[in-house]
């Protein structure tokens, strides 16, 4: 007797997908093997996905006949595994085994977050860029990300995406948006998930300041007619927030005219 195994079409498996077992029992001798059995053991890890229950009584084998079976199998864990499978005829003697050596592969779910610009003044608009990664060797299937805007970030963009199947090594982008609309620290949060279970999260945290003017302007009361009037005018920012594309106006009453700024 001789028993060989292999997986057809598959060079390795991946994590909770069933992938097929081709087992081959051949009759090497002149006379017929009766009674003969096949075991099939799997390694810790492996099971069958299609039932299949071993030892499995395969009768008689005349001389030179090939049986063959296909076992449906499935892994729950990634790594390299040996199952051996064995063959006996309890009349003959005759016995044969060999081992089915095979890789399963796992994806492996990673993200990471940045927020642009990490401070920014209220009433303006800010980005967080989301980037999902498959750093494993088998794909992520049904990958969606959402972020958790936080009270005072008002979003602007959708808070969920669908990217679909990620191949090993593949990274996708994904900008959300929203409107900083109250002052102080926020951590905003980014989740991703995939099937079996996958999931990973990453925060950024965004400082959301506010700029207050104040202006004060000085001078005399009285002014004789003709006579020049200088006047001092001091502005202030009393907040935390950058001032940007500030602009001091100054009405001149009736009857004045600047002479010099």
């Amino acid at each position: 007797l001789e028993v060989d195994c292999e997986y057809p079409g598959c060079t390795e498996a991946v994590v909770n997908r069933p992938f097929d077992k081709l087992i081959t029992v051949r009759n090497t001798g002149d006379a017929p093997a009766e009674a003969v059995m096949l075991d099939d053991q799997p390694d810790p890890g492996l099971s069958f996905a299609d039932g299949t229950s071993f030892p499995m009584d395969l009768g008689t084998i005349a001389p030179g006949q090939t049986i063959t079976k296909t076992v449906r199998m499935i892994a729950d864990q990634g790594g390299q595994f040996t199952n051996r499978v064995l063959v006996s005829s309890s009349t003959s003697g005759a016995q044969a085994e060999n081992v089915c050596p095979i890789e399963v592969v796992d994806g492996l779910l990673a993200i990471m977050k940045v927020c642009e610009p990490q401070v920014a003044n209220a009433g303006t608009e800010v980005s967080f860029v989301v980037t999902v990664t498959n750093s494993g060797r088998g794909p992520l299937e049904n990958v969606m990300v959402r972020d958790d805007y936080p009270a005072g970030i008002e979003p602007t963009s959708q808070d969920a995406v669908t990217l679909g199947t990620l191949a090993p090594g593949e990274s996708q982008q994904v900008i959300f948006t929203g409107m900083a609309e109250q002052p102080g620290t926020y951590t905003n949060t980014a989740t991703a998930q995939a099937d079996d279970g996958l999931q990973a999260s990453a925060n950024a945290t965004t400082i959301v300041r506010v700029p207050i003017l104040t202006v004060d302007k000085t001078g005399p009361a009285t002014r004789f007619v003709g006579r020049e009037a200088t006047y001092t005018i001091k502005v202030t920012n009393t907040g935390d927030g950058v001032a940007r594309d500030t602009v001091l106006t100054d009405p001149i009453p009736a009857g004045t005219k600047v002479v010099k700024i």
